[in-house]
């Protein structure tokens, strides 16, 4: 694609008065960036996206506050209720595809540090008052989302924005809504494994901000269950990032897997945990393997071809693996391996 269809692209997107297009024309937009990666766009065609961005935002936010001024008139007509909430809906929709069309351009754009001043310029004001209290909880998740990506693909250009970043997914790690929640921590998880010194003044907070999450009656709910698992993932990179955690932490974390909810980070929580197991096994199971049999029945659970987990191949070849090697280190561990049959199976195919 070149410079200038790009510029009919961006020009279309800024002119366009129809705003039930909007989402689609910023996911095709988005599509092209992950095809074509950002190179595509030239310097001044980035810098000029950066400023779109923020006005539709802007634009955004005064369609949602002139709604809701319209809603409480006296003389507000209740047959346009469905109107509005169709539109209520397509901003929702638009705000979400801003924030995919943002992490396609942060995953590609080479120059971190160079990406992360064009937010400064145009998009950290807005993100900023995204954040605040008295915004919608789908705002403070929006803002929440572009804080994630920049710490998980900026990584260490990331580092001048680390304080605040990481003050606000410890505000919101709590929040009374569950989709604000599980942004929070996953970025809280993401904090411990990028930020490294700059995150040891906030370690104890967040374990205890996490554990607060992990540990509610209704953990598991259906409407908290992706939180929850998100906060038991962020869980297992501070026991990564913070070796002396582990025996703390660990049966926590056991209670909790595999997820039940959100299914693409169970995944990911299996390979920190192989990780944290690789790097010190008597941490994580005890110095007497006294958490073993909790150990297996997660693995049982993880390998099971009648589990809707969806294990990847090479996940199940890497617990393969791991039970081999203990079962040729420790032989009780072979014994207690035929209590359940799904792992005795994968062990001696």
């Amino acid at each position: 694609i070149s410079a200038s269809q790009n510029e009919i692209i961006l020009n279309h997107i800024a002119r366009s008065v129809d705003e039930s297009a909007m989402p689609s024309l910023l996911d095709s937009l988005t599509n092209v960036i992950e095809s074509c990666g950002p190179d595509t766009l030239t310097k001044p065609q980035l810098t000029e996206l950066f400023e779109l961005i923020a006005a539709l935002v802007k634009r955004n936010d005064d369609r949602h506050a002139s709604r809701i001024q319209e809603k409480a008139q006296e003389d507000y007509d209740v047959d346009v209720e469905e109107e509005h909430e169709l539109a209520f809906e397509n901003d929702d929709v638009e705000i979400t595809e801003i924030a995919f069309l943002f992490s396609a351009l942060l995953k590609c754009y080479a120059d971190k540090s160079d990406f992360l001043n064009m937010f400064n310029a145009s998009l950290r004001e807005v993100c900023i008052q995204k954040l605040q209290p008295d915004q919608t909880s789908s705002c403070r998740k929006w803002a929440l989302c572009l804080l994630d990506d920049i710490v998980e693909f900026a990584n260490a250009a990331s580092q001048p924005y680390f304080s605040s970043i990481i003050m606000a997914m410890l505000q919101y790690s709590t929040d009374s809504d569950a989709s604000v929640r599980q942004s929070a921590t996953y970025g809280v998880g993401l904090c411990a494994l990028v930020g490294a010194q700059q995150f040891t003044p906030f370690l104890e907070r967040a374990c205890r901000a996490l554990l607060d999450v992990v540990q509610r009656p209704d953990a598991h709910s259906e409407e908290n269950g992706v939180a929850t698992d998100n906060a038991v993932s962020s869980l297992l990179r501070i026991m990564t990032a913070f070796p002396h955690t582990v025996s703390t932490l660990v049966p926590v974390v056991f209670q909790n897997l595999p997820f039940e909810s959100d299914r693409v980070e169970s995944e990911t929580a299996i390979a920190s945990l192989m990780n944290l197991i690789r790097r010190d096994v008597f941490a994580v199971l005890g110095s007497s393997f006294e958490r073993l049999n909790q150990l297996l029945l997660i693995f049982s659970k993880v390998v099971d071809p009648n589990s809707d987990l969806e294990t990847s191949e090479a996940q199940k070849a890497e617990i393969k693996n791991t039970l081999q090697q203990f079962a040729a280190q420790h032989p009780q561990v072979l014994q207690q391996i035929t209590a359940y049959p799904v792992l005795t199976t994968l062990v001696s195919t």
